[in-house]
Parts: structure tokens; C-alpha cells; sequence
């Protein structure tokens, strides 16, 4: 599948790589910027998941569904919450981690490597051989 989004990508574009971003927008991947936005969220998360009804609303769901609906909390619109949150994070992982690959032609650089790495063999040498 992701073969074929690639090729999707690729004819859409030209095979171009997209550089009109800001470059306020790379600033967002650069520095101290994506620690200050981690932190910014573990902080934020960490007070949802230590002060609110929503830790205990998701641990109940967690630990038997059944009986978290049984005592009244609303479960499938608990878990649209949560996905809607895993999606949020997502987002702002994949915003963070685009702005890092700000210079065009980068990520494809990278993606070949990997692949290169991954078709490579090392030459393995026989004991007879390495002594000789």
C-alpha cells in the first residue's frame, strides 16, 4: 500500500519535492523547539491523566468496559475521546517531525539509504580467509 501512495505522491508532484514551506514552520523542528513542545504536552497530560475524570473514566473503560458502562460513564464517546486524542498527537508528532525534514529532497535521501542498507549483504569471510 505504501508502495502505492508513494507512486501516487510521486505522479501528483512530478516527482518535485514540496519546498514552499516557511521558514517560521521549520523553526517548529529546529533547536530546542520540539523539547519544549514534548515537554509542553507531557505536562499537559499529565495533569489530565492525574486530576480529571478523564483518567478515571479511561481506566475504568481499560479495565472492564462492561462495568464502566454499567456505572453510568458514556463508552463509546470516551473512546472516540481518546482516539481523537491519539490522532491529535499524531498530527502534532508528524508536524514536528515534517518541519525537521524541511530541506527538500531529505526524507527521499534517507528512504533510499534504508533501503540500500536493507538490499546490502556484508562479504563474509571464511576464518581461512581473514588469517591469510
Amino acid at each position: 500500500m505504501m508502495v502505492s501512495a508513494r507512486g501516487v505522491a510521486d505522479w501528483h508532484t512530478n516527482g518535485q519535492p514540496i519546498g514552499n514551506l516557511t521558514d517560521s514552520f521549520a523553526a517548529i523542528g529546529s533547536g530546542w523547539w520540539p523539547v519544549i513542545i514534548f515537554l509542553a504536552v507531557a505536562f499537559i497530560f499529565h495533569i489530565a491523566l492525574r486530576y480529571t475524570r478523564y483518567r478515571k473514566f479511561t481506566y475504568a473503560i481499560g479495565a472492564n468496559p462492561l462495568a464502566a458502562r454499567v456505572s453510568g460513564i458514556d463508552v463509546e464517546r470516551h473512546i472516540v475521546l481518546v482516539y481523537m486524542m491519539a490522532g491529535l498527537l499524531s498530527g502534532l508528532s508528524g508536524i514536528v517531525h515534517t518541519a525537521r525534514d524541511q530541506r527538500p529532497g531529505r526524507g527521499r535521501r534517507r528512504l533510499r539509504a534504508r533501503c540500500d542498507r536493507r538490499r546490502r549483504h556484508p562479504a563474509r569471510r571464511s576464518p581461512a580467509a581473514s588469517a591469510a
